[in-house]
């Protein structure tokens, strides 16, 4: 087995075969690779390979740089360093950093992109606003924490840990402050999932996923923000269906939204 590129965390083993499809997740704004904790059984047991998680959402120091574009720019350097086909994956500000990423790969080529981008619970990045959507206050962040859902009630109920979580999340939504979409359609296939519940993302975008790739597809699922935990099994398979390539030839429709699986 390869040893873990630097700027990732080994969620899983995974199947040996070479040929499996490893999976790499960035969490959300204020998350941790333990959002994903119970993916890593679901992976191997539908014949995945490894799962990681981008280091960046452990370590949030100044000095590692903040923005999504510098995030990015160290996520693409350890996905260069894989040595099997793999899909990266991304929850709200990790989706963003997961396209930003796949843009970096597609641009500079440190490695192979992704065989999918999976953008989970955001809108399309050149739609993306952090306007209207919070404030910068620790009432503000906490009321945002509490609405979006996804946090433990022990970690909102004990001050030290709900102390930690809104740092966390803080350095999460500075590193949105600057961020802005090139423009470029991504040649790598996207997936964007979303939840039918999801108060932070405007279901009128949809159809706006198809100025950011070449080939997309939109799912939905029942849900708010936090729906992908709650349907690990069918987002997996979805992932699996997107990144196959014998489902991204050059006839196939451009966008196609469809029901929740």
């Amino acid at each position: 087995m390869s040893a873990v590129p630097p700027g990732l965390v080994q969620l899983g083993g995974g199947t040996a075969d070479d040929g499996a499809l490893d999976l790499v997740v960035v969490p959300h704004a204020g998350g941790s690779p333990h959002a994903f904790r119970s993916w890593a059984a679901a992976l191997g047991a539908g014949g995945g390979g490894r799962l990681f998680a981008s280091r960046s959402s452990v370590d949030r120091s100044p000095q590692r740089g903040q923005g999504v574009d510098a995030r990015a720019h160290v996520l693409a350097a350890a996905l260069g360093r894989l040595e099997r086909p793999y899909a990266l994956l991304g929850h709200s500000i990790g989706a963003l950093v997961a396209l930003t990423a796949t843009q970096v790969m597609e641009l500079e080529r440190p490695g192979p992109p992704p065989a999918v981008t999976v953008a989970c619970a955001t809108a399309p990045p050149h739609r993306f606003s952090l306007s209207g959507l919070l404030g910068s206050d620790a009432a503000d962040l906490l009321a945002f924490m509490t609405d979006a859902g996804g946090t433990a009630a022990e970690v909102l109920q004990d001050p030290a840990l709900r102390e930690l979580a809104l740092t966390m999340l803080a350095a999460d939504i500075d590193a949105l402050r600057g961020f802005s979409w090139s423009g470029d359609r991504l040649r790598t296939p996207v997936l964007a999932i979303l939840g039918r519940g999801d108060a932070l993302v405007g279901r009128g975008l949809a159809n706006r996923w198809e100025d950011v790739a070449e080939h997309v597809d939109v799912r939905w699922f029942p849900g708010g923000h936090f729906f992908l935990h709650d349907h690990v099994p069918q987002v997996l398979a979805a992932v699996r269906s997107a990144a196959d390539p014998d489902l991204r030839t050059h006839d196939r429709a451009p966008l196609a939204v469809k029901g929740a699986l």
